[in-house]
């Protein structure tokens, strides 16, 4: 019998001994005096609580234990299972970003209508798992606490309009007006976790155009004045996201941040998602302090709203990002009522006049006193009849025309600005708008003759860039991006396999490298090791951009990686665009110019280039052996990764003294083999050394790791002779 059945049993004992004594008692009072009924009712309480309360005790006890043991082993079953789903959508992601990446190159090449339809279908499922997988892998994170909040100094402005500029497609598609207002009290710069703000807000912007069919989506920034403490240099911000869609009941509210649940279940047929969008913003907003709530009716519109509370102790007002010429005239066409107000206050901000006009009005007015046309159009605008009218309109302006087109498939050839003019989708960035105002309404020549003096500019040089990866389809799909046309700059792309190859092919190339992708997991040798490597190759390397490539990254391993030498983090699945920006941030690596060679490095510099190995002289140093010195060179050979560990690590800790004997230990080695080379760095540096100190020796100890690489190759044609 179990220790659960005969607890059972043991607690049943004293409701039968109570039974028993219920009937005596009945019994005996029927023939007893009524004074001496209580009192033996009395003793039957007595006895039945001396009877039942250690057994009770004992219950209580086992009972609590029980479920605690239950609680604890509940908890760590679903951390495990969080730990186990982090996992996995970890290392889905890997081979799904190939996938798309190829998707995206092979949508560039030719393809009959029904080809680009099926790769449609696949790039679409692509991108619908991915975004399950980021769910589940994000969700999974939050709920086994690995998720970890950066604090960095961040803009709002740069924020939004970079959330709103990767949802403009999905409304140009739909035909939507998404607009960004960022109110002027809102202080920059504020600190926090700039990728997780973004996060909640792709979210609630990618739902309201999901559930929206006309009309709009509105983002909004402002100052919670009610809960914000300047005094404490914590400004509470107020995010919202309003839109004119198909609304939410009561009932559908209150179950709406469950997860895996969505307002109704055929959304997730109709719609597609996880259910887990909301769950993960509410518990990130949570995690930054903040609040998260919904306001909505049945087919009335939704408007989320987060207050997050931000550290602001640099904040300031925002300045003016551009200062329009003095009696800047616009003309502004926009039929979107909010938009309309947006554009308007920005202009008037930057000091300009507004000259509000519907289509027809805006046609026939006079082009005198207006420096400008600011024109909002719709995809219905640009069909055969309607654009021919804005093309006449724009010939006739007599001034700049800027267009802001919401719509799909535009390019350059759309409009002709015989006056000068842009083209810009719509939505648009603050920065884009205030940039395109100024190329237009501040008269800059396109074309300048070149000032007297200065030299006529020259094609720019091939850019060398190394992609190191384990994965062959990975190393394949960055090689093929980096060689699109779509690049400008002369690129040379080469790939190495590993850790290892990396290496020898920075040693031994006949240029160097301007930039190198590491992927970070790699067998053998990791990308945080290749790296380190590396950057103590030589004083160029130490400069020479190296950017992890990885599928997921947190903030801490992304300052984690930065602070092991990277100097950037490039996350999976990676496109032409983000190469762009990051080539345009990397310029590259050149000599720098104060960077002159000791008087040591120019004598080793002018000396003819030695031999790797001399047999011969080898033979005489060991007395004619030719068997001794090939031996006495091959175990040279095989102390050199001794040799550089003790050196590296030396010179890393500042240890002159180690470094010290770690060169004259292996200066002595090679005086007695034939390693001409090896033998004339090593003994320049040991004179360095002892002369000049470590200050200046960077350049020689790089010489020697080089000499002694190229020694260690050659080991290969020794064993065979």
């Amino acid at each position: 019998m179990s220790l659960n059945r005969l607890l059972m049993a043991l607690a049943g004992i004293p409701l039968i001994v109570y039974a028993v004594l219920a009937v005596l008692l009945v019994v005996y009072g029927n023939v007893q005096p009524r004074g001496q009924w209580i009192v033996m009712s009395g003793l039957g309480g007595v006895l039945l609580g001396s009877v039942l309360a250690p057994l009770a005790l004992a219950i209580n006890r086992r009972v609590t234990r029980e479920l605690a043991l239950a609680r604890h082993g509940a908890l760590r079953a679903n951390a495990v299972k969080s730990e186990f789903l982090a996992s996995m959508s970890h290392e889905i992601r890997t081979p799904l970003n190939g996938i798309i990446g190829f998707c995206r190159l092979l949508g560039r090449s030719r393809l009959d209508t029904r080809q680009q339809e099926w790769l449609q279908h696949v790039h679409h499922a692509c991108d619908n798992l991915l975004l399950l997988v980021n769910d589940v892998l994000d969700f999974s994170r939050l709920e086994a606490n690995r998720l970890t909040l950066e604090d960095t100094a961040l803009d709002m402005v740069t924020l939004v309009d970079e959330a709103i500029g990767l949802h403009a497609p999905d409304a140009q598609r739909k035909q939507l007006h998404l607009l960004a207002m960022v109110y002027d009290d809102v202080p920059t710069p504020v600190r926090g976790d700039p990728l997780r703000i973004q996060q909640v807000l792709n979210n609630l912007i990618g739902n309201a155009l999901k559930f929206t069919h006309t009309g709009g989506v509105i983002v909004r920034v402002m100052l919670d004045e009610q809960a914000d403490d300047e005094r404490q240099q914590r400004r509470v911000l107020r995010l919202s996201v309003s839109d004119t869609g198909i609304g939410l009941s009561h009932a559908q509210q209150a179950r709406l941040f469950q997860a895996f649940t969505q307002a109704e279940p055929s959304h997730a047929r109709e719609f597609g998602g996880s259910g887990l969008g909301l769950t993960i913003c509410r518990q990130l907003v949570q995690q930054m302090g903040g609040k998260i709530s919904v306001d909505s009716l049945p087919d009335g519109g939704s408007t989320f709203a987060v207050t997050l509370p931000l550290l602001a102790p640099d904040a300031a007002e925002r300045p003016v990002e551009i200062s329009l010429p003095e009696g800047s005239f616009i003309t502004l066409h926009e039929p979107h009522a909010p938009t309309h107000f947006a554009l308007a206050h920005l202009i008037e901000r930057w000091g300009g006049r507004i000259n509000a006009a519907n289509a027809p009005a805006l046609k026939t007015a006079p082009p005198a006193d207006r420096q400008l046309c600011l024109i909002a159009l719709t995809q219905a605008d640009l069909n055969a009849e309607r654009r021919a009218g804005w093309q006449a309109y724009i010939h006739a302006a007599g001034c700049p025309t800027l267009v802001l087109a919401n719509a799909t498939g535009l390019d350059a050839a759309t409009f002709t600005f015989p006056h000068g003019g842009e083209l810009l989708g719509k939505p648009c960035g603050r920065d884009a708008l205030a940039a395109a105002l100024k190329r237009l309404l501040v008269s800059t020549p396109m074309h300048q003759a070149q000032p007297p003096g200065f030299p006529a500019p020259v094609a720019a040089p091939v850019r060398q860039l190394l992609i190191v990866d384990d994965n062959a389809s990975n190393r394949q799909l960055l090689k093929v991006l980096l060689e699109s046309e779509r690049f400008q700059t002369r690129l040379q792309v080469s790939t190495a396999p590993s850790g290892h190859t990396a290496l020898h092919m920075a040693r031994y190339a006949q240029r160097p490298f301007d930039m190198v992708l590491m992927d970070i997991r790699m067998p053998d040798m990791s990308g945080i090791q290749t790296t380190q490597a590396l950057r103590r190759l030589s004083s160029r390397w130490a400069r020479c951009p190296i950017i992890a490539v990885t599928a997921h990254a947190l903030s801490h391993e992304r300052r984690q990686w930065l602070t092991e030498g990277f100097d950037d983090v490039l996350i999976k699945p990676v496109d032409v665009e983000q190469l762009q920006a990051l080539l345009q941030r990397f310029p590259g690596t050149r000599p720098a110019a104060h960077e002159q060679p000791s008087a040591l490095e120019d004598t080793s510099a002018a000396v003819k280039p030695l031999a790797v190995t001399d047999l011969a002289l080898g033979r005489k140093l060991a007395g004619g052996n030719a068997v001794r010195a090939r031996r006495q060179l091959i175990a040279l050979i095989e102390s050199l990764g001794q040799s550089e560990r003790e050196m590296y690590q030396a010179r890393r800790q500042g240890d002159e003294k180690a470094l010290l004997d770690a060169v004259h230990c292996l200066h002595g080695a090679s005086r007695y083999c034939g390693a001409p080379e090896l033998a004339l760095r090593v003994e320049s540096l040991e004179t360095q050394l002892r002369t000049r100190g470590m200050d200046h020796a960077d350049s020689l100890l790089e010489g020697l790791y080089q000499a002694m690489a190229r020694l260690h190759a050659a080991k290969p044609q020794l064993v065979s002779v």
